[in-house]
């Protein structure tokens, strides 16, 4: 029929794939009783809707028949978090991995290097197979049905390992599961084909197969084995940038091969390890982190420097605390979303519309020819002339995530929806510049203006270092950051007879009030700007909130109606600037003391 239903048992991967779908139906398979079968073994059997959580307490309660199982729960409990892990699924968790190869899903790591085997369920009957011929299994049809956990041998070494930016709430970058049989009376020799899975590489890799093969028959204490294990394994890395751009080639290589090497000392064991490195296997475990505060002040002085909380601190606490998207709608009110390019560097071929008006809810589609005032939200400061940033492009697409048109629907949910609807071309395209590095080789530099700092020249700092007894030469650089503020941009709009009443999450009142009144082609006196509070901010609700307040009332004097802007996680972090990268090059002369003597350095930011 060309329905697209879902099966589920607590749709938490909707919070990573977010535009997965759209579904027709969504399946809760959590009530059937033949999915929460649970059988102590060996092997270790359970149902494909038990939660995450559930397993973990199997896989303890079984630890004393195998030492893997307390391995592959203290692993688990690294996945997503202890809200997630109660209603999330394992089997949910395999079926992202076999929906996105790129997911580095935990589960499937681990599960693979311990052996484990996947039952899958048809009309007619069950078939067992490896969690790598999963993958390559079409799933239409079918469904998964429970999952086998072996207990391994006594001779056989299991680790698991996994790298992210926290402990919880964070994908890898790199993930892995080693299990390897040795025989400790014969110099550790490896005595079976070990298992050597990663995950967070490329969508591709699962096993380091020639790596595998290397290790079978080797001895461990024999440097050769580990330098030929090593070589081996970094020919055999080839990271994609499938899972993120935000990590190097070189780092996930670097990672994994770092990985390897801790499970390969703690296979040859601490006791044949030299001091230097004896620790190196050990995890990394830290404390639970815990701070105090004292002041001291003097009660004859109170109220100056009085301890007391915040005025606002309990009904933020509780969530009690109202924010520009709590406030209740008013009447006629319809919900505005960004349409934003996918392309840098080229330029604004057509939009189409027609798919995005066809969806439920939507009301108006919008692009820079209905701005009646000046496209540009860039509003003058105090003195000089600052350079134009367009709310909608109107022709020039400078880069990924630049505002194209506003959609608007009857829902925030619906706009966003229209959003992603909407059929963009581009034409011209030119290699993107993506870093500073890129710009410097291209030259590609904004146009001198008032903003700009002026060159800083004291003495003859060239001169000094040529003559200096030394010099040294160098760079520092610190890449650009996204300011996560919980609170992503909003802003609410509606249509006075003298001009528009606005509530903004916004750093820059006056800002906002100058941008929507250049916007719209009134006089500022006629935007009324107010902000009841900010769910964070840290600099990107000074410029940031212009964007999407000239945006939200731009649609509002369009229809003549009220407008809400609140922007999802990911159309924010697309269409926001971020605290700006920089690159600082130098050049220092010294003398045999230390003195520093002069100082070149060119800053890029």
């Amino acid at each position: 029929s060309g329905d697209r239903y879902k099966l589920v048992c607590g749709n938490t991967a909707a919070g990573v794939y977010k535009n997965d779908g759209p579904y027709t139906c969504l399946i809760d398979i959590k009530a059937i009783p033949d999915l929460h079968i649970c059988q102590a073994g060996p092997p270790l059997v359970v149902g494909s809707a038990l939660s995450l959580s559930s397993l973990v307490d199997l896989l303890q309660a079984g630890s004393d028949r195998s030492p893997a199982f307390i391995v592959l729960a203290e692993h688990l409990r690294k996945v997503a978090n202890v809200s997630v892990r109660n209603v999330g699924s394992w089997a949910g968790n395999l079926m992202l991995k076999h929906a996105h190869p790129e997911f580095p899903s935990d589960v499937f790591t681990i599960m693979e290097a311990v052996g484990a085997k996947v039952i899958i369920g048809t009309m007619d009957e069950l078939q067992t197979m490896a969690l790598n011929d999963f993958l390559k299994t079409t799933m239409n049809g079918k469904v998964i049905h429970s999952l086998e956990i072996p207990p391994g041998n006594a001779d056989e070494i299991f680790k698991t390992y996994k790298v992210a930016p926290r402990s919880q709430s964070a994908h890898a970058y790199v993930n892995a599961g080693f299990r390897m049989a040795v025989d400790r009376q014969n110099n550790l020799t490896v005595v079976a084909k070990p298992s050597i899975v990663f995950g967070g590489v490329s969508k591709t890799m699962v096993h380091a197969s020639a790596t595998e093969d290397f290790l079978f028959g080797r001895k461990l204490r024999d440097a050769e084995t580990l330098k030929g294990a090593l070589a081996t394994l970094e020919a055999e890395l080839k990271p994609d940038n499938s899972g993120s751009a935000l990590q190097s080639q070189q780092y996930i290589r670097q990672l994994a091969m770092g990985i390897f090497y801790k499970f390969y000392l703690s296979a040859v064991g601490k006791e044949n390890l030299s001091e230097k490195i004896r620790s190196a296997p050990d995890p990394l475990v830290r404390p639970v982190s815990r701070g105090e505060q004292h002041f001291q002040t003097k009660e004859s002085e109170w109220p100056i420097r009085q301890p007391m909380p915040k005025t606002t601190a309990r009904v933020q606490a509780s969530g009690e605390a109202i924010y520009t998207n709590d406030m209740a709608p008013i009447a006629g009110e319809v919900y505005a979303a960004l349409v934003t390019s996918t392309v840098a560097n080229c330029k604004l071929g057509a939009l189409d519309f027609s798919r995005a008006m066809e969806t439920t809810g939507g009301v108006a589609c919008l692009t820079a020819k209905d701005i009646k005032g000046e496209n540009n939200y860039n509003v003058p400061p105090l003195v000089g002339e600052p350079p134009t940033i367009e709310l909608l492009s109107s022709g020039e697409v400078l880069h990924a995530g630049q505002p194209l048109a506003l959609v608007i629907a009857d829902t925030q949910s619906h706009a966003d929806i229209m959003a992603r609807a909407v059929k963009v071309t581009y034409t011209d395209p030119k290699p993107p510049i993506l870093t500073i590095q890129d710009a410097i080789a291209a030259g590609s530099f904004v146009p001198p203006n008032s903003f700009m700092p002026p060159m800083v020249t004291k003495g003859d700092a060239k001169g000094t270092i040529a003559t200096a007894p030394y010099t040294i030469s160098g760079e520092v650089s610190c890449d650009t950051q996204y300011h996560f503020h919980m609170e992503t941009q909003v802003c609410h709009c509606a249509p006075l007879e003298d001009g528009m009443e606005v509530q903004s999450s916004t750093q820059s009142m006056d800002g906002v009030q100058a941008a929507i009144a250049q916007a719209l082609g009134i006089q500022a006196n006629r935007v009324y700007v107010s902000v009841k509070r900010l769910g964070g901010g840290f600099g990107a609700k000074a410029i940031g909130s212009k964007l999407v307040a000239g945006g939200c009332a731009v649609a509002a004097h369009a229809l003549n109606r009220p407008v809400r802007l609140s922007m999802s996680l990911s159309s924010n972090m697309e269409a926001m600037m971020k605290r700006a990268p920089y690159l600082l090059k130098y050049e220092v002369g010294f003398d045999g003391e230390g003195r520093l003597l002069g100082i070149v350095y060119d800053l890029y930011e």
